[in-house]
């Protein structure tokens, strides 16, 4: 498997994608495959200051099986997702309640960027044509830092828009951990219970901000 993708297009769009895979000793009992993307592009909405927010993405995903024989496989495999946008959630609503197509945040400020990784592995055994074996483990964690500034209301003149600012000084994390103790095929079919682990911090400690801005004139 050898593939390679290039994509360029509106608001400066560049993007790549990768996914290799293949055989890595001489009798095929050593496979691997790496998946992989890079995005860097601008958006179709605008600041007041007209500055486009742009979004990056960079993912990757390596596997790696092992087939000690005919009937048996084990697959350790990740992923690593990195993304970082400037774009805020909110339109301007003009002094006179019409919604416009413009953000009221501030690009130099604004962010919204997650971390997530993941490891695993699948086991997997076939007994004969009836009896088949299958454990499974994924460790999971996603960190999330924001910086967001959201429209308040405007001041008396209808020009100056009242904003508040907030920004995480350390990140949100995600914890999950999956454990599929035994999955049995067979005559009849077994389903031992599972275990999980699911953990979330956030951490309460965050700067606040209030700014205006001269948004008509």
């Amino acid at each position: 498997m050898r593939e390679i993708e290039v994509r360029v297009g509106n608001f400066n769009r560049k993007q790549i994608n990768a996914d290799q895979g293949g055989t890595l000793n001489e009798d095929g009992t050593l496979l691997y495959r790496i998946v992989g993307l890079g995005l860097d592009t601008d958006t179709q909405v605008k600041y007041a200051n007209g500055e486009r927010p742009s979004i990056e993405r960079q993912y990757l995903a390596p596997s790696l099986t092992w087939h000690p024989s005919t009937n048996t496989s084990i697959t350790v495999l990740a992923d690593m997702l990195k993304n970082s946008i400037g774009a805020s959630p909110f339109y301007m609503v003009a002094p006179n309640g019409v919604l416009t197509r413009t953000m009221p945040a501030d690009p130099s400020f604004v962010n919204y960027k997650q971390d997530q990784n993941s490891i695993g592995y699948k086991i997997e055994h076939h007994f004969n044509d009836i009896w088949t074996i299958r454990q499974n483990f994924r460790h999971a964690q996603t960190d999330v830092k924001v910086r967001e500034v959201n429209p308040v209301d405007y001041l008396e003149d209808g020009q100056t828009l009242l904003r508040s600012a907030i920004s995480t000084i350390d990140p949100a994390r995600f914890i999950n951990e999956f454990l599929l103790v035994f999955d049995v095929y067979g005559v009849w079919k077994k389903k031992m219970p599972a275990s999980s682990r699911e953990k979330y911090c956030m951490n309460d400690a965050s700067k606040s901000y209030v700014c205006t801005a001269k948004v008509w004139r």
